[in-house]
């Protein structure tokens, strides 16, 4: 298993995901605004 490759993409999406978890799910069913 190469992680040089799994990186990029794990990183695209580790970062909104953070992003999803500090605002809150609350956020995501009102949509993001």
């Amino acid at each position: 298993m190469s992680f040089e490759v799994n990186t990029p993409f794990y990183q695209l999406v580790w970062v909104p995901l953070l992003i999803i978890v500090r605002k809150g799910p609350s956020s995501l069913l009102h949509g993001v605004d």
